[in-house]
């Protein structure tokens, strides 16, 4: 199965398309205005605004720039506007990023067992372990109308026994997660997905690194029985059968720190695409949190992958993750966007 379609992120099509700002939302843009004032020259005078497109509508349009204040711009004054997507070498810092090279960053990260293109969807798949393995990933147009799409959707997983589901990237999807809630699919959690810059994560794990304990780390890139069994999806432990999913990333890394007897009693994977860390899978043994093992495990990842030319790092994490925000938010992580599931219930 597979359709296509332009997907509009390289600038096409452009303001005063009026499909653009739909293509455009969650996306970086340069947006030119008419400043209202003649020019230097004399001619007409304009003035540009460069950040991620929030929101847009016929009465206003919110642009948070790389300084992180919004402006809001009236549409009636562009003059022209486009998508302007960053590559992961030009950008200053890990929160300039747009939300779709972040999220198709992040798919590589994390892949299913099975994966089909349909237009500029990804259907998902991996015997229901894990939200991100087993549900659309929406990144452009699927090339078809909706109703179309969702159908297509719907067969696809049922074929596979499995529940029609959508990762949604907010705000990028806005458009998407409202149709779905007109067609009654449910919500599923609510996720915050944060950067932060390697070098300053570095220097924030550094003092778990310069105060060792009676943890020893162990860096290896596939994971070991004692690593998998400690992993986590929830509550619920990885089947065998799905096991390679683990592995399934251009270049993934996995921390296991063990007690002097040996006793496992903290785990973390790492991936490495395109000069981002991804951290998935950061459990520490119940009798041994609160001691600083997340932390160093963490720290464990950012020197890993400093030694190979990364420059940023991103992970997600549900929004009432209480725990788990604050030790990201201390190491200097800031949230980027949020992704939500839809899911749709039979019956």
């Amino acid at each position: 199965m597979c359709a296509s379609s332009s997907d509009g992120l390289t600038g096409d099509p452009r303001w005063p398309d009026p499909s653009w700002t739909a293509h455009a939302v969650g996306h970086r843009v340069s947006v030119r205005l008419d400043a209202e004032r003649p020019g230097p020259t004399g001619g007409p005078g304009y003035r540009d605004v460069v950040g991620f497109l929030e929101s847009a509508n016929n009465e206003s349009w919110s642009i948070r720039t790389r300084h992180g204040t919004t402006k809001s711009v009236d549409p009636t004054l562009v003059v022209a506007a486009k998508v302007v997507p960053d590559t992961p070498a030009r950008l200053r810092t890990a929160s300039d990023i747009d939300i779709a090279s972040l999220e198709l960053i992040a798919a590589e990260g994390w892949q299913p067992l099975e994966r089909e293109a349909f237009g500029g969807w990804s259907l998902r798949a991996a015997a229901g372990f894990t939200g991100r393995a087993n549900s659309v990933l929406p990144i452009g147009d699927p090339g078809v109308p909706l109703d179309a799409a969702i159908d297509a959707v719907s067969s696809w997983y049922a074929a596979r026994g499995l529940p029609p589901m959508f990762q949604l990237p907010l705000p990028l999807r806005d458009d998407l997660n409202n149709a779905l809630t007109a067609r009654g699919w449910d919500h599923y959690h609510h996720t915050h997905v944060m950067v932060c810059d390697l070098d300053p994560l570095r220097m924030a794990t550094e003092q778990s690194r310069s105060h060792p304990d009676e943890v020893s780390l162990e860096i290896t890139n596939q994971p070991d029985d004692d690593w998998r069994d400690a992993f986590r999806y929830g509550d619920i432990g990885i089947p065998a059968a799905v096991t390679p999913i683990l592995t399934a990333s251009d270049h993934p890394v996995f921390v296991t720190a063990r007690g002097r007897d040996g006793t496992l009693r903290a785990i973390g994977r790492g991936a490495l695409t395109s000069q981002w860390l991804g951290v998935t899978a950061v459990e520490v043994g119940e009798p041994h949190r609160r001691q600083g093992l997340g932390q160093r495990v963490i720290g464990a990842l950012a020197d890993y992958a400093a030694a190979r030319g990364t420059r940023h790092v991103y992970l997600q994490v549900g929004r009432d993750n209480d725990p788990a925000l604050a030790l990201y938010t201390r190491l200097g992580f800031e949230r980027h966007h949020d992704y939500v599931y839809r899911l749709l219930v039979s019956g």
